[in-house]
Formats: C-alpha cells, structure tokens, sequence
C-alpha cells in the first residue's frame, strides 16, 4: 500500500477586499501572506505545486526556497474565468440586472458569468489536473497553493458525483485555509483519496 498526502491551500486575504478574484490577478495583502505561512508551519512537504496567479505563486516561491522543495507551476489549477465580472466588486455584481451573479451561485450549470468561463470548462480542466495528478502522484507529500473554487471542486471530485456543483455554494474555504486529502493506492484497485477536514 502506498500513501500519498495532498495538502490544498488557499491563498490569503487579499489587498482588495470584497472583490471577485477569478483569473484578475490581485496581490496578497501582508496579513494574508502570513495567514498562509501560518496555516503550513507544521507542514514538510516534498513537492510545491503552485496556480500562477500572483496570490498564490508569490508564496509558493518564497515557501519553495525556504523548504528546499521543487516548485511546478499549474496553469490548470487557476481560479475560475469569470468574465465581465471578474475583479469587480460583490456590491456592484449583486446590483447587476439578472441574470447575475446570485443567479450564477445558486445554479453555475445554467448560468456563465458573461465573457467568462463555464461551469463545464471549468470542471474539465480541474477534473483533468485531477485525474492526471492520480495517475503520477508518487507516495510523497505535495503542496498545492490554489483558490477556493479549485478546492471546493476537488473535494467534490473525491466525494463523488452527486455532489459536483452543489458543493460550489455550500461550503465556504476561508482565506490560508489548509485541506489535507489522502491517497492510498495498491496495484489491485483505484486510488482512493480520502478528504481530512
């Protein structure tokens, strides 16, 4: 049996508040990047994985130096692509006429942010990095420096497909946040990822 550990973190607060960050790429604010040296203190890992967006990667390289771990940079775990809304405030999103973003919230399969991404896009690049992450992932202990969208739909991919988009709305990933997700595989059977909260 070999065990690979899985360590998906959110990057920290940002210098804008209140803002949708999709593939807009804000920086951290100093708060949000020691929110994240925090959340990993007790962490050793052997591999970093970073999104390229600022938010995250910033960290990762500093976090990859300080911990002598070799960094790759994934273009497919960025946040989402939300269009015409992306780095826009939530107050002006909400007083957008319908369809708008609250419509997008409770139902992403039916309604795509303008310009943006859709929920099916989305689900195939994440769900591809996924399933291709499962197939190489060696019995060692890997970072990954994401978002909360990333996140939420990789727990929704271990936890099975009656939950997929739902899980987008009702669960909240805070800022520095830190999920551990565990790989056991053997030569007779499928990984099989379990999610530690």
């Amino acid at each position: 049996m070999q065990i690979t550990n899985l360590y998906l973190l959110r990057h920290g607060r940002l210098e804008s508040d209140d803002v949708l960050a999709g593939h807009t790429d804000f920086l951290l604010s100093k708060p949000g990047l020691a929110q994240m040296f925090e959340s990993v203190s007790e962490l050793d890992v052997d591999i970093c994985l970073s999104s390229p967006l600022r938010r995250c990667r910033l960290f990762a390289e500093q976090y990859a130096r300080q911990s002598q771990s070799p960094l790759f940079i994934e273009e497919a775990i960025q946040e989402m692509n939300f269009g015409d809304w992306d780095g826009k405030s939530f107050e002006s999103l909400w007083q957008m006429p319908k369809p708008n973003i609250g419509d997008f919230w409770q139902n992403p399969i039916e309604y795509t942010p303008p310009g943006g991404e859709s929920f099916g896009q989305f689900d195939a690049r994440v769900r591809g990095w996924w399933q291709a992450f499962l197939a190489e992932a060696k019995p060692q202990r890997y970072l990954v420096v994401t978002h909360a969208g990333v996140i939420k739909h990789l727990i929704s991919l271990v936890l099975g497909e009656e939950v997929g988009f739902k899980l987008q709305s009702k669960v909240a990933v805070g800022y520095g946040t830190l999920v551990h997700i565990q790989i056991s595989s053997d030569e007779a059977h499928a990984p099989w990822p379990v999610v530690h909260l």
